[in-house]
């Protein structure tokens, strides 16, 4: 959505909620997107979609982090640490030389529990979000939603 597409009328041009909805939206569609093939290197940022990804969610927890409980924060900030260690230390893929040959590795134990750190860290943000009104609202309690 751009600038030309805010509704007029009763919202305001610069109503903060309308943009916090529009850059949610945004994060989510491009996690999603990037999910389909998250061992592929995204050509618009030249790093793996995984890495997309882990950013984007921390993108979205900047904006929910605030409404979070002492607890709530200290979990989600020890899962971010742990999955930015894990991307900045371990080597999913690689290349083992072999005299002249060179082959590509892959470490499958190491990709699982990536993706598996990332999926809890996605669920977990997504609930913070819902929980705290940054997510979608239900059909049973549309009263939840950040916008009219």
């Amino acid at each position: 959505m751009d600038i030309s597409e805010i509704p007029q009328g009763s919202q305001g041009k610069y109503n903060q909620a309308f943009f916090l909805q529009i850059r949610l939206h945004e994060l989510w569609l491009r996690i999603d997107r990037m999910s389909t093939n998250l061992l592929d290197k995204s050509e618009m940022f030249g790093i793996y979609n995984y890495e997309v990804v882990f950013n984007d969610l921390c993108s979205i927890l900047r904006m929910v982090r605030p409404y979070l409980h002492k607890a709530d924060k200290e979990k989600i900030e020890d899962e971010r640490k742990k999955i930015q260690t894990f991307i900045n230390t371990e080597k999913i893929n690689g290349v083992k030389v072999d005299g002249a040959k060179r082959y590509r590795t892959f470490d499958r134990n190491k990709w699982n529990e990536l993706k598996e750190l990332i999926y809890t860290f996605e669920l977990n943000i997504e609930e913070y979000a819902h929980k705290h009104g940054l997510g979608n609202p239900t059909k049973s309690d549309p009263s939840r939603a950040l916008i009219d």
